[in-house]
């Protein structure tokens, strides 16, 4: 019934299912695997990438034009590491209750921060429990350089970020597993996966991810999104 719903609210926009991110997270120190290694290890997958990251948010105190009304804005901004690899990422998301309306379209929506093709329209959805699952629907761009930090634009009035966080990432296909680690030593761990709002790719996260690693493993999801945890610097 609630994938049904999730999918209901969402048909209006487009024939085809729009993206969805379908994702659960826990503290180790509450149960459950300790590592993005083990936690590949526990779903029995082998990753075949690996990342390590700097990640920071922003709030801007001057939201974009057009801000539909109940959503928030939040920037991003993430630091490939790494004695070999320098790469860097700034992303501008904003997320609220209801889908993106349909003006602008996605491809017309002018990025807040700077001119790119990479950007997405996307249902985000945290399981609470097995059988709860929250959602929200975001629209987001994102600016890429390997040479130095994209400049956050001055327009939005966003500070620097508070605090920064490392995270290692480790992934196979569409299946991702992050490892934070906040700067008040917190732990917490995030596995998602990418695919379609559909009935059928919920009920598979569900039954092939949420399941084995609440019954089985005996994690304990935690109610707020990674996004919030962050930027709240571990507090």
């Amino acid at each position: 019934m609630a994938a049904s719903l999730l999918v209901a609210a969402c048909a209006a926009q487009a024939s085809d299912p729009p993206g969805a991110e379908y994702a659960i997270r826990w503290d180790p120190a509450e149960g459950g695997p300790s590592s993005a290694a083990q936690t590949f290890a526990k779903l029995e997958v082998t990753a075949d990438k690996k990342g390590d990251y700097e990640v920071g948010y922003r709030r801007p105190s001057a939201p974009p034009p057009g801000l539909p009304e109940g959503f928030a804005p939040i920037v991003r901004e993430r630091w490939k590491t790494g004695p070999n690899k320098k790469e860097y990422e700034l992303t501008y998301k904003q997320r609220g209750p209801s889908p993106s309306p349909a003006t602008p379209t996605l491809d017309q929506w002018p990025c807040p921060v700077g001119k790119t093709k990479d950007r997405k329209d996307e249902v985000d959805v945290s399981f609470r429990s097995l059988n709860d699952a929250a959602r929200a629907y975001s629209r987001s761009c994102t600016v890429e350089s390997k040479t130095a930090p994209p400049p956050v634009p001055a327009a939005l009035k966003a500070p620097p970020a508070k605090c920064t966080s490392t995270m290692t990432r480790l992934k196979r296909g569409e299946l991702t597993v992050e490892e934070w680690h906040l700067r008040s030593g917190r732990t917490l761990i995030e596995v998602s996966r990418s695919g379609a709002a559909t009935d059928q790719d919920f009920a598979s996260f569900q039954a092939d991810v949420a399941r084995k690693l609440i019954e089985t493993h005996g994690i304990k999801p935690l109610q707020a999104s990674m996004t919030e945890l962050a930027s709240a610097c571990g507090t």
